[in-house]
């Protein structure tokens, strides 16, 4: 089995060999939790080191926003291994109508693996834009749907889900996606006197042994780093 890292350091010692390659990983946390960030720190020193396409789907933020917030953390798209590629879509570029629907969405993505010679990690950010865009009654259904129709792409799909501070939830609608998804990083934040303190853990990760402890976590523009006992 192929996997994939973090490249968290530190962090990717408590997953074992890492993340099994064609994952759904949710990646949960608050608002100014760094999710988009970490997100797509993984997937470009994914692309970079074992080479491969990413596609990232902006479904809220706008690109030249979202490029700016990469480039603090020095990630650059346009600095890629020949043959690999970083491809940002911004929402009007995947939907045209609104509201949309779940087999629409899926059949953009599948389009854009072709025009790009197969995908290797899909970045959607976020789940609460999408699901505000989608005409959606039955979410747990509809869910393991679009899954079904994103697995057979062999992909690795990281998820963003933003949820409120404190929350004992993971997913967006009823916590359907904590169940149907293969992984879950949890980005948390707390109040250390004035100032706000960040924390990761691995809740979930199929396949894998693990830790769950919740470690702090260090960002900088060299990357992210834990503080490991």
């Amino acid at each position: 089995m192929r996997y994939i890292h973090t490249f968290v350091e530190g962090l990717d010692s408590k997953l074992g060999k890492g993340i099994p390659s064609g994952s759904f990983l949710l990646i949960s946390g608050s608002a100014g939790s760094m999710k988009s960030t970490l997100a797509s720190y993984i997937g470009y020193r994914n692309i970079v080191t074992q080479n491969g396409n990413l596609l990232y789907l902006t479904l809220q933020e706008s690109k030249d926003s979202l490029l700016r917030q990469m480039k603090s953390m020095n990630i650059d798209p346009s600095q890629l291994p020949e043959n690999s590629k970083f491809v940002i879509k911004e929402r009007k570029e995947i939907i045209s109508n609104f509201p949309t629907t779940i087999e629409d969405f899926s059949e953009k993505i599948k389009s854009l693996e072709k025009e790009m010679g197969g995908i290797d990690i899909v970045v959607i950010d976020s789940l609460n834009a999408l699901y505000f865009l989608l005409t959606i009654e039955k979410p747990d259904t509809k869910m393991f749907s679009l899954f079904e129709r994103l697995r057979d792409m062999n992909s690795t799909v990281l998820l963003i889900s933003e949820i409120p501070m404190n929350s004992n939830r993971f997913g967006v609608i009823d916590d359907v996606e904590s169940y149907i998804v293969d992984g879950i990083i949890h980005l948390n934040m707390e109040r250390i006197g004035r100032t706000l303190g960040r924390y990761i853990s691995i809740i979930k990760m199929r396949w894998v042994k693990h830790s769950t402890d919740y470690f702090p976590l260090l960002v900088d523009d060299k990357g992210f780093r834990i503080v490991s006992h």
